[in-house]
């Protein structure tokens, strides 16, 4: 722009005149070259300056344009590969298709075993296919692997299986500025490679912690974090909770924050316990403003509740890696220890979750034989005290620290103990403790809940056909457990639920069971990842097909008496239905009288019918005709000539004999079982609904009742404790076998595992182990082993104690009511022979037990025995009856393509008809999530082909509106120049002029 310069109001100077001839110039020639660059450039302006506000719009809408530019690119690729996804799937269509059309045309019994062969063969092929279609790669990455775009997602293994090792993740691109889109489709949910989740039933609650953050509690909600007010009545303190991230920054905060008011503060297993410390005063907490700490730390009390303790809510933290396996299932009883002044107090605590060592009394004694650095404990657990003894005036907490932890090392007490962090101040555990005053205790132990969790057992787990063993010994930590479940020879994926209150597991292999049992333990249902429970419908067993239940009517008992000759042969017939009428025996006996001393006698108590006869005179008309009018055993039975095709008559003569009935079983009795004892349980599983039904319906079976009050029966229904299925065990005594036998037409039985396919019986699978304890004592020749005589459990929990007789003779005394052995010896004179002939003196222990020489070393039981720790004396353990343990019919399975066809493979070449329509089923089943995972697929191309057209609108738009700001009137830029040109050339003629004057043009 040309400058502004005044107006002279005086004679105009030439140099004046030169001056603005020469400005003008430089003006015209600006603008020129200004206009000349807008006609090159096409732009209105080449720098922000000169026009900073369309400035601002033209960059903001050139970033924009090249962010769609970007995001057109991204939209052509993710089009590109759901494209190839579409195109893969089309040919999976087309291979199911064909596989099961093959399939259907060989179902039945028409076709041949040349047939079957050749459609197994089809299905292997369209295996392989769809094996290549998944596994199918596009501009180098595998299009159904997740995002584990490098692997190979399916491959082969063992017995013709597939397993999935890709993930479930999902890749996701910018199709627009702000606009997330999925660009893949895992093969978990097109070929339902990965099994339905086993969810942890159990409810997994950890324990808080010190250290545990706030971020994990109310099962991850967090807390809220802000100030607040704490009272005593007299005295306010606000506490700002704002910069603490775990509970125990919490727990610190406020009690080195509370101004002058003395509290203690502890972080129980569940939540805060706050409390005065201080003998009078009314404690209240509340929160400051608006805000809602308190309440969600549970401690807000806006009632005061004076010295009492403020116990907080539950701040139910939830499940992460980092949780411990120990903190799972409970928590272990625990006391604080407090003590005037200041780094002194401590906690002491229980090794083991649970209740049983709540309420142990503490308690601090002086004793004068006592120094600092020597204190001791001691532990009386039968009435549940520790006694701490300590030197008043030297014994810090760290010295009472140390003495526990010492007494826990030798396994004097269940106890270990720690200083108290939050009592900790600038000598932590130099504070001197104090005596207990008499008749009071120092803390006593709480809180201790639950059980331990069942690390050493482990997992049984079934999978691909192979069992492992999942140990977890080592594991100590949730990560840890889930590091093992995922060991990528199990074909697992194991992970913590989206709750965080328990573990999913899932199966990656196709094509094979998958069974989660136990392995000797209780660690499957402990985590609640056991696939056969006792909640276990009956309606899911057998990949849902079920349990069968027979309704038919029951079978009346029946005896056949049939005696040399014709016309004589007779039928006792029980008049109603049931097992009870089996085993009743009719008996013909000689009365010794004459023709009419005839007799019809009932025995019910020892299941007899005796019928008196006169040998050579006694027909059996005659007998039926007696019977028929002789109270008693009329009323339950029925006595009738055996009738063949109408030629007995039943002028026959009768003789002596006898004949028992069988046969009998009530209506709708599914199968039977049958103990060692003789003793049969009908079961009928009408109106049971689960797995824990029928095992009560064997348990509390009236033929089955408790040994004793408070005992359970002979034969224990449980589920299996290796592995899965139902468990029986026969405790009972007899020369007979364990078994479990079908009625005929039912397969409930079967259904339920207890019998073979096939079958019709089945046995005891291991006749039992016994009881025993083996009693050692320092030297040789004196060992000895304690046993039962019979393999049972009732032997289990019986103790040997082994005591100073106190100078009197050796004895032994056997107490069932408290199981106990009880031996009273001299020590180091009785020897093991005569403690072995003291036992077998008894009149009723070597009736149960049997007592012998540890055969080990060449013992001859000469030596002395010791006496046995009074605490803890040897007990007998290890027996159990014989078992018959069934089979697992509840196996899961990863419900797609891939185990459809090969489970119709298998059958196909089993010719195994039921296994193939399921498998049919479950084809058909899986071709209706392939066909919605098409469907959705094709409604994502339509979704990117609504989105690309509305990109090529908004790029339009906003390019207008660029060249809007941005770019020049060409017209308008070319009569500015042509102006501008013709004004310039005025003017440089008009100071070629101007400039050419001297004087003489003024003369």
């Amino acid at each position: 722009m040309s400058g502004i310069s005044g107006v002279p109001t005086t004679r105009i100077t030439d140099l004046f005149v030169r001056q603005r001839l020469l400005q003008q110039m430089q003006a015209d020639q600006k603008d020129i070259f200004d206009l000349q660059t807008q006609l090159s450039t096409g732009h209105r302006f080449s720098v922000p300056s000169a026009d900073p506000i369309a400035s601002l719009r033209v960059i903001a809408l050139q970033r924009l344009l090249e962010q769609k530019s970007q995001v057109k690119s991204n939209l052509a690729t993710t089009q590109s590969y759901l494209a190839a996804s579409d195109t893969a799937l089309s040919r999976v269509s087309e291979i199911v298709a064909e596989a099961r059309a093959n399939a259907l045309g060989v179902l039945g019994t028409t076709a041949t075993d040349d047939q079957r062969a050749a459609a197994a063969q089809q299905i292997q092929q369209a295996i392989q296919q769809l094996l290549d279609a998944a596994n199918q790669k596009f501009r180098g990455r595998y299009l159904f692997a997740g995002t584990a775009t490098d692997t190979r997602p399916f491959t082969r293994i063992g017995n013709n299986l597939i397993l999935y090792q890709g993930n479930e993740g999902i890749l996701r691109s910018y199709v627009d500025t702000d606009l997330l889109f999925d660009n893949n489709v895992p093969g978990s949910a097109i070929f339902g490679a990965v099994s339905q989740v086993v969810r942890g039933s159990a409810d997994l609650h950890p324990r808080l912690r010190f250290d545990t953050p706030l971020a994990d509690l109310h099962n991850g909600a967090g807390i809220g974090l802000g100030s607040i007010a704490i009272s005593d009545g007299t005295r306010t303190a606000i506490v700002d909770l704002s910069g603490a991230h775990t509970i125990g920054d919490v727990a610190l905060l406020i009690k080195n924050n509370s101004a002058n008011i003395p509290l203690n503060v502890e972080v129980t297993s569940t939540g805060l316990k706050i409390q005065l410390a201080s003998s009078t005063g009314d404690l209240t907490i509340r929160d400051v403003g608006s805000g809602t700490t308190a309440k969600q730390l549970g401690i807000f009390r806006e009632i005061g509740v004076g010295t009492s303790a403020i116990v907080g809510s539950d701040l139910q933290p939830r499940v992460t890696n980092t949780t411990r396996l120990s903190d799972l299932l409970g928590s272990p009883a625990r006391a604080v220890l407090r003590f005037p002044g200041s780094d002194n107090d401590l906690i002491l605590e229980a090794d083991r979750n649970g209740d049983a060592l709540n309420g142990v009394k503490i308690r601090l004694l002086d004793d004068p034989m006592v120094s600092a650095g020597n204190e001791f404990v001691e532990y009386d657990g039968v009435n549940k005290e520790l006694t701490i003894h300590i030197d008043e005036t030297h014994t810090k907490a760290q010295d009472v620290v140390a003495a526990i932890n010492d007494a826990y090392s030798a396994g004097v007490i269940p106890f270990y103990a720690s200083l108290d962090v939050t009592d900790q101040g600038e000598f932590p555990g130099q504070g001197l403790v104090f005596p207990t005053p008499p008749g009071q205790w120092a803390a006593i132990t709480e809180g201790g809940s639950g059980e331990d969790f069942d690390r050493d057992s482990g997992l049984q787990i079934t999978n691909g056909g192979k069992t492992f063993v999942v140990d977890f010994a080592d594991a100590y930590t949730i990560e840890d457990l889930i590091n093992k479940l995922n060991t990528p020879e199990y074909g697992l994926i194991a992970e913590i639920n989206e709750t965080g209150r328990g573990i999913n597991i899932r199966s990656r292999i196709s094509g094979a069971d998958f069974v989660i049992g136990e392995n000797g333990g209780k660690t499957a249902t402990q985590l609640g990842v056991r696939t056969f429970t006792g909640s276990t419908r009956l309606n899911e067993l057998n990949f849902g097909r079920g349990v069968q239940d027979y309704q038919a009517a029951g079978q009346t008992a029946q005896a056949i008496y049939n005696p040399i000759g014709a016309n004589n042969a007779l039928i006792l017939q029980a008049r109603t239905p049931g097992s009870e009428w089996n085993g009743y025996k009719l008996r013909f006996f000689d009365t010794g009288g004459p023709p009419g001393s005839e007799t019809v006698g009932y025995d019910p108590v020892q299941k007899e019918i005796a019928i008196g006869i006169v040998p050579g005179s006694t027909t059996a008309q005659k007998i039926v005709e007696l019977f028929a009018a002789t109270p008693g055993a009329r009323d339950y039975f029925d006595l009738r000539l055996a009738d063949d095709n109408g030629a007995n008559n039943g002028s026959g003569l009768l003789s002596v004999g006898e004949v028992q009935t069988s046969g009998g079983s009530a209506g709708g009795v599914d199968f039977v079982i049958t103990r060692a004892d003789g003793v049969h349980l009908e079961i009928d599983v009408s109106g049971a609904q689960t797995v824990q039904d029928i095992i009560d319906r064997i348990n509390n079976h009236p033929s089955n009742p408790p040994r004793a009050p408070g005992e359970p029966p002979l034969l224990i229904a449980r589920l299996a404790k290796y592995g899965n299925g139902i468990e029986l065990v026969d405790e009972s005594v007899g020369p007979g076998v364990l078994s479990v036998e079908r009625t005929k037409l039912s397969t409930a039985a079967i259904d339920l595992g207890l019998i073979p396919p096939g079958a019709d019986k089945s046995t005891a699978t291991n006749s039992g182990t016994r009881g025993q304890v083996v009693i050692n004592s320092p030297g040789t020749d004196n060992d000895l082993i304690i046993r039962t005589r019979s393999s049972t459990s009732a032997g289990n929990g019986y103790r040997v104690v082994i005591e100073d007789s106190g100078g009197g003779p050796a004895s032994f005394t056997f107490d069932p009511a408290s199981k106990t052995l009880r031996f009273r010896i001299e020590p180091g004179v009785t020897t093991a022979n005569e403690l072995i002939q003291l036992f077998q003196a008894d009149p009723v222990a070597p009736q149960v037990f049997e007592m012998v020489l540890d055969g080990q070393d060449g013992n001859d039981g000469t030596g002395t025995v010791a006496l046995t720790d009074p605490q803890n004396p040897p007990t007998i353990d290890g027996g159990e009856g014989a078992r018959l343990t069934g089979q697992d019919v509840h196996p899961l399975e990863t419900e797609g393509i891939f185990t459809a066809l090969v489970r119709l493979h298998r059958a196909l070449i089993e010719n195994n008809v039921s296994e193939a329509q399921r498998a049919v089923d479950l084809l058909d089943k899986s071709v209706l999530a392939l066909n919605f995972a098409r469907a959705e697929l094709g409604a994502k191309q339509q979704g990117l082909d609504i989105l690309s057209q509305r990109l090529e609108d908004e790029n339009l738009q906003l390019q207008t509106a660029l060249s809007s700001d941005y770019d020049a009137d060409l017209a308008e830029v070319i009569s500015s120049l042509v102006a501008k040109q013709a004004a310039y050339q005025a003017a440089l003629q008009a100071t070629a002029r101007i400039f050419r004057m001297t004087l003489l043009d003024y003369i």
